[in-house]
């Protein structure tokens, strides 16, 4: 579900319903909404729209303000709130919009009308005939609007479909005209909720609890959305999103099924194009360092659960991730351990932590360099086995902080016979034998338990580590933790075992372990490693099980089948390499 909505009136103007704002808000933050914006029909310093309860009086422009502030504040903990409104662009009138603008969060340009060549204002309507002329002015306000920067949104851009009986050459061309100015200044169009609502649960003027499926009936000849529109759209680079214009409480608690007539109207297909703005990219906004940011893009390399991203600021490039839960505390003493054991890592230039959604971004300084991964596809295998001993010497270093070991065995065992459950929960796979995995895995565990604990980087892979100027430095540092140091290792299960680059990823994991242990791998270390293959294929079973991926769960089984039957099973197993 889309968690914002930018599109919310109030009863200022003089058509909405007659309750205070924060019931909105309550409403809003009911449905699950992390973020709205107040967008109430703008006032005019002077009076052209002369209509009677259409928009706010500018006598009351400040109050307004004043009180989204003052709910800003009072639900700042559950709701993010932004000022705006929703505006339309006149010639001349330039200086007051973006005297509004100014003073507010947001602001929406919803084109309800333009002057006609008698300077009178000519209003979007099913009575009103708009030529094409008037629908190409209608355009020329837009982009007039946009060039000055005046609207965050277009909303209702389709709007126009209220003057014309369908849609052939001239509503395309106006279409493709708002598409190439929406995607020129990369300005987002609004999939408009309102018409909806007003033709289906708010019927006749009256709000009704009639089934979905009555209200489909209702909508068959609808101006907005319009279908041809939204599939003109679709073929643009342009960020779209659904805006619920509320007047009425009861819209909020709709969104769902009015979305789902909105989707059923513009087609599944052309849905399925459309390039909506995510719940994730509006978090990104309340993260204060990245306001002036020239580029922020997100990033896919690897395998994460937190949102990664890189941005440039000020001509400098940072790393961006976004955990879950609040982890300021428990990150900044990872980095802490990180320095003070000398470990190169990228340092925190700031973090914070978003209480509305839960979460907790951190910005990091950028490490250009190459990833091991990288380095194993360009070096020989003499210089791959340096690199990896000066990434195992920084790892040894671990070594000199340790904890309670009994402690740390109570835990994993708690944490292995979870795993294990869910394995006996899965069906029997004609990939692997479950039995001999537990088996084993019980049998190697106790290996792993003779050797000491210490603190591990927890997923020490060829990704995670990137040289510059000739130096390691370890990423994705945010599961660090006191543990078995063989566990740091899981990634040997997705490099060394198969692929024309096995021999050079091979060489870099034996020069890692020979610099961790001081050119000298212990034997027990064979079947600590083996413990841990079984341990990575445990944690992927949980994953797929968790998350019901069906397609995951085979790939998993046939991946580690093939290294199960290869090793068979890891019993009496040594790795050749190694050495």
């Amino acid at each position: 579900m889309q968690d914002f909505n930018y599109h919310t009136h109030t009863f200022r103007c003089g058509h909405a319903d007659l309750i205070e704002d924060e019931e909105y808000v309550k409403e809003y933050i009911k449905m699950g909404f992390k973020k709205i914006v107040f967008t109430d029909h703008c006032p005019e310093r002077t009076l052209i729209d002369t209509r009677v309860n259409i928009r706010m009086q500018y006598s009351l422009k400040n109050e307004y303000l004043a009180n989204i502030q003052k709910l800003r504040e009072k639900y700042a903990k559950q709701i993010i709130i932004e000022s705006g409104y929703e505006v339309e662009y006149l010639p001349g009138e330039e200086a007051s919009l973006l005297e509004l603008k100014k003073e507010t969060d947001k602001i929406l340009l919803g084109q309800h009308f333009l002057y006609d060549r008698n300077k009178n204002l000519k209003i979007f309507g099913s009575k009103n005939k708009f030529t094409k002329e008037e629908l190409k002015e209608y355009v020329n306000y837009i982009e007039e609007a946009v060039k000055l920067r005046i609207p965050s949104l277009i909303a209702h851009p389709d709007i126009y479909m209220l003057g014309r009986d369908s849609f052939g050459k001239t509503e395309s061309e106006i279409a493709h005209r708002i598409c190439e100015i929406a995607e020129k200044y990369s300005v987002p169009l609004e999939i408009n909720l309102n018409k909806i609502f007003s033709d289906t649960y708010y019927k006749d003027k009256k709000l009704n609890d009639d089934s979905i499926q009555v209200q489909r009936k209702r909508i068959i000849d609808i101006a907005y959305p319009c279908k041809e529109f939204w599939e003109v759209v679709a073929n643009y680079n342009i960020k779209v999103l659904y805006g619920i214009d509320v007047h009425h409480k009861g819209q909020i608690s709709l969104f769902n099924n009015l979305v789902t007539l909105a989707n059923e109207i513009i087609g599944k297909n052309t849905i399925n194009k459309l390039n909506f703005i995510t719940n994730d990219e509006v978090l990104l906004e309340s993260i204060p360092f990245l306001k002036g940011c020239f580029s922020v893009t997100q990033d896919l390399r690897g395998h994460s659960s937190a949102l990664r991203y890189v941005c440039v600021k000020d001509g400098i490039t940072y790393f961006v991730k976004i955990y879950k839960n609040n982890r300021i505390e428990e990150l900044d003493s990872i980095q802490s351990i990180y320095d003070r054991l000398g470990i190169p890592t990228p340092k925190i230039v700031e973090n914070g932590y978003l209480e509305v959604y839960d979460k907790t971004y951190v910005i990091y300084e950028y490490i250009k360099g190459k990833t091991l991964k990288e380095l194993t596809e360009e070096l020989e295998v003499e210089e791959l086995e340096m690199i990896g001993k000066m990434v195992g010497n920084y790892l040894s270093k671990f070594k000199n902080i340790s904890d309670n070991k009994e402690i740390l065995i109570k835990t994993c065992n708690s944490e292995f016979e979870s795993l294990i459950e869910i394995l006996f929960k899965i069906k029997k796979n004609k990939f692997i034998n479950t039995d001999r995995v537990i088996r084993n895995f019980n049998y190697l565990k106790e290996y792993l338990y003779e050797t000491c604990p210490s603190f591990i980087h927890k997923d020490v892979n060829l990704n995670n580590v990137i040289i510059y100027n000739n130096v390691p430095y370890f990423v994705d540092t945010d599961g660090g933790k006191i543990s078995f140091c063989a566990l740091d290792f899981r990634g040997i299960c997705w490099w060394t075992w198969d692929g024309d680059n096995k021999l050079n990823e091979q060489a870099m994991y034996r020069g890692i372990f020979q610099g961790l242990f001081n050119n000298k791998i212990p034997d027990n270390f064979h079947k600590e490693i083996a413990f841990t293959i079984y341990y990575e294929f445990l944690l992927k079973v949980q994953e797929a099980f968790v998350n019901n991926d069906h397609d995951r769960m085979d790939f998993i089984f046939k991946k580690f089948g093939k290294i199960f039957a290869k090793t068979n099973y890891f019993e009496n197993y040594k790795f050749e390499w190694f050495s």
